[in-house]
């Protein structure tokens, strides 16, 4: 029998719906009794200025992925598998398809705590919540239903600055109330407080942190109206001190350091012209962002890494019975720039394309350096190589504010780590994460990358190490002041180790490593709090010896495949 053109077209078509009938009829049958499939996730606002679509970043858990917003295609091809998962075809259909989204009443709580607090950011500081349940069969569809409320409006930004100096620096940069944002939102907020502390780490003020700053917000007035006040501290140094003036540091001495025994493979003009922290000038977090971009570009360097370290100056000298020293008002820093030099035979002067920098010839590894500035308690490297190297839409971004001396906001790396997460070698072979998330807001951000891209995280190993121990371990290195050749005190020690003849970085010594780890362990807990409650959490035993420590984590890995 013969049918029109048309009609030939049309039988295809008509086969394809009928499987898609048939998968979307057999969707549930993985379902167990008294759950429900989560077919559908819906957000609606009273107001139209509250954009739902931007909001749904805060629901932790959302239906089966669908193909051109319609068609559940991954789910039915899990359904079509049959339950006796030692036959081949079971197997393979459950791997090419999803396991099925079931309701978790916990989940839908916590969402809906979420939405309230970034309704709050947004400004709607009396925003509710409410969850809608529609069961039909074995599938439930869930509508939270956003109620915003009026926004809170600043009447009137106040400032309250206890440090005089800081006050005159701040003073060109104070904007006035006519040119502030309207609508009270954390945002807002914050992006202010970031704006001054970039501005007084520029001007000097090395130890300065956005924690030295806070706000206060009056709304007594009623209507949703409210003053708003900065306030910004003086500095204290640790809890038993007095409060005082917050320290503006000045350049001393800037010392050039050969990272290995094979000495300087530059001149010291080209040192010198590549550095932007120079003797006499403040200290700034721009400058030093900078300089290790100029190295970065160099060919012949494989790292650079700058400390600081205070020294004291005198402006008298009282000549009694004894010596008595008039410690002088101004800080200084002495910078030491130590730069490690690529091996000769890796060098090459061969046009190989445009690189990042869009100069010909070899690319040097290009890295953002993110120290913590202010008492040296943190160190964090994250290595953009790749996808600069490779001009991807997040590393073109992250390279724009490194050249710019800023630092990296978490949107642009967690980018980074959805851009790496998202290519084909990974559900093969799958991946480690190491020194990523950092805090917690980046472990949701990496929960919500996994979940779009359908990837399971399997485990997460945490080394258990006493913090004495670490304290013991971090705390030890020392460095030859003429070679740069590194050495641990206990060990690794020098064979023919005098004092005089090394030292010891800044971040390297007891109280600074101290602040560091309590720090490290403050921002650890919550993400191992996080990871704990899914069930994810390997523990490692660390005081032992490595090759043990080895062991257990092989054997973690071993159970997870």
């Amino acid at each position: 029998m013969l049918f029109p053109k048309s009609h030939r077209f049309l039988t295809p078509l008509l086969i394809v719906m009928t499987i898609l009938v048939v998968i979307a009829c057999s969707s549930d049958k993985f379902v167990p009794d008294g759950q429900y499939l989560l077919d559908k996730v819906e957000l609606r606002s009273d107001r139209k200025d509250v954009n739902s679509s931007l909001l749904m970043q805060y629901v932790r858990q959302r239906g089966n992925s669908r193909w051109f917003s319609l068609f559940k295609i991954p789910l039915g091809t899990y359904a079509m598998a049959g339950e006796d998962t030692t036959k081949w075809i079971n197997r393979t259909l459950r791997r090419m398809g999803e396991e099925p989204v079931l309701y978790d009443s916990v989940q839908a709580c916590l969402s809906s705590e979420d939405l309230m607090v970034a309704m709050q950011n947004m400004g709607y500081m009396n925003a509710t919540v409410d969850i809608e349940k529609k069961v039909k069969g074995k599938k439930l569809t869930l509508n939270y239903l956003l109620h915003p409320g009026n926004p809170y409006i600043i009447d009137r930004f106040n400032y309250e600055i206890e440090d005089s100096v800081i006050e005159r620096v701040l003073a060109p940069h104070l904007k006035k109330d006519t040119d502030r944002p309207r609508q009270f939102t954390v945002t807002s907020l914050d992006d202010e407080r970031k704006k001054l502390t970039h501005i007084l780490n520029d001007s000097g003020f090395y130890r300065f942190h956005k924690d030295f700053i806070y706000y206060t917000a009056d709304s007594t007035q009623g209507r949703q109206h409210v003053n708003v006040t900065l306030h910004l501290m003086k500095y204290v140094e640790n809890s038993d001190a007095k409060p005082t003036l917050h320290p503006r540091y000045v350049i001393n001495n800037v010392n050039f350091i050969p990272g290995d025994s094979t000495g300087f493979h530059l001149r010291k003009g080209v040192l010198e012209d590549n550095t932007l922290i120079e003797k006499g000038k403040y200290f700034s977090a721009t400058d030093l962002q900078k300089t290790y971009n100029n190295f970065s570009r160099l060919g012949a360097v494989r790292y650079t890494n700058i400390n600081f370290r205070e020294v004291p100056r005198y402006d008298s000298l009282v000549i009694g019975k004894t010596f008595t020293y008039t410690t002088s008002s101004t800080h200084y820093l002495d910078a030491d720039i130590q730069v490690s030099n690529n091996k000769p035979n890796t060098i090459s002067f061969q046009p190989e394309g445009t690189n990042t920098a869009g100069d010909l010839g070899a690319a040097a590894v290009l890295s953002y350096q993110n120290r913590n500035l202010f008492r040296g308690s943190e160190h964090l490297s994250l290595e953009f190589r790749a996808a600069m190297a490779n001009q991807t839409e997040m590393g073109v971004l992250a390279k724009s504010y490194i050249d710019k001396g800023e630092l990296v906001p978490d949107e642009v790396t967690n980018g980074i780590v959805k851009e790496r997460l998202s290519q084909d070698d990974i559900k093969e072979t799958g991946f480690l994460l190491d020194g990523y998330p950092r805090t917690i807001e980046q472990a949701h951000a990496l929960d919500k990358t996994l979940a779009e891209l359908g990837i399971e995280l399997e485990g997460v190993i945490n080394i258990e190490v006493n913090p004495d121990c670490l304290l013991e371990r971090l705390s030890g290195r020392i460095i030859h002041r003429e070679t740069g050749e590194t050495f641990h005190k206990i060990f690794n020690p020098p064979v023919d180790y005098k004092e005089e003849d090394y030292y010891q970085r800044e971040d390297d010594k007891p109280e600074t490593v101290k602040r560091r780890l309590d720090v490290n362990i403050a921002q650890g807990e919550p993400i191992i709090a996080h990871y704990r409650a899914k069930g994810l959490v390997h523990d490692i035993e660390g005081n032992q010896d490595i090759n043990d420590v080895f062991k257990d984590i092989e054997k973690v890995l071993t159970n997870l495949k």
